[in-house]
Parts: structure tokens; C-alpha cells; sequence
């Protein structure tokens, strides 16, 4: 018998216990009994689940729409990634997106903040190939 309920007079928490029968020439011999007490194993296991609670607070996570993190190194490195998954997306190189995607592109790195940034603007113009007043009528036309 395995994992059935146990108790002793010594300890106030339940146990889980086990019994093995030791048997030779079909006759019990003897009885191997273990008794664990869980105690602080439901312990850890409340912990832990408090751990998960925190640093996942919904039970369903894994389902859960989240922002995305991004670890780049710098502005232009942002305006690649951009660019790179709207081409992944549509299955067209840069110099095959048209103004819908280029706005696509623009709108994506307003959103993340990109044109905050000194500079952002004439990397983005030269990774689209477009000139520079035209990216800034781009953003202005995202912006609106």
C-alpha cells in the first residue's frame, strides 16, 4: 500500500505512509512501513506558489498578450528590427515596400519612441531609402 494517510502520537501533522510486506516461501516475514510528514514540503510548495504569484500574477500567463522586451544597442539596431519584421511580414525587400508599409514602419518606431532620439530620423530615411523630409512627413502623417 502506498501513500495512504498516517498519523502518530508523537506528531501532530499528518503522514503519508507506505507499507511494503516482506514475504519468503509466500508467507509474510515481515512489513517495511514508511511515514513521511509533508509538512515541509506543502510549505515550499506554498512558497513557491506565492514566488509564481508575484512575479506572474495571472494564472494564466501563458496567454496573456504582453509587451514585448527589447534589448538593442542602439537607435539603428531598433530601425532594423523594425524594418526587418514589416519585410518578414509582407515577404518584400525595403525597396519594395510601398508608402502603406513605409507609414507601417514609421507608426511601429513612433510607438516605441524611436524618433525621441537625435538623429533617429536621417537612420530611418537611409534604411528606407527615402529622403529625410519625407520621413518627416511620414511622422507627421502617423502623429495625426
Amino acid at each position: 500500500m502506498v501513500g495512504y494517510r498516517g498519523k502518530s502520537s508523537t506528531n501532530k501533522n499528518p503522514l503519508v505512509s507506505s507499507t511494503c510486506l516482506l514475504r519468503r516461501q509466500g508467507r509474510i516475514v515481515g512489513a517495511l512501513c514508511i511515514n513521511s510528514d509533508r509538512t515541509p514540503l506543502v510549505a515550499v510548495e506554498h512558497m513557491v506558489g506565492q514566488l509564481k504569484e508575484m512575479y506572474f500574477p495571472s494564472a494564466d500567463y501563458d496567454n496573456i498578450h504582453q509587451q514585448e522586451e527589447n534589448l538593442v544597442a542602439s537607435v539603428g539596431d531598433i530601425v532594423s528590427q523594425v524594418i526587418d519584421g514589416v519585410c518578414v511580414e509582407t515577404g518584400l525587400r525595403v525597396d519594395q515596400l510601398g508608402t502603406e508599409r513605409r507609414l507601417d514602419v514609421m507608426k511601429r518606431l513612433n510607438d516605441r519612441g524611436c524618433f525621441n532620439i537625435k538623429g533617429s530620423v536621417a537612420r530611418v530615411a537611409k534604411q528606407l531609402a527615402i529622403s529625410e523630409s519625407t520621413a518627416y512627413r511620414y511622422i507627421h502623417m502617423v502623429t495625426e
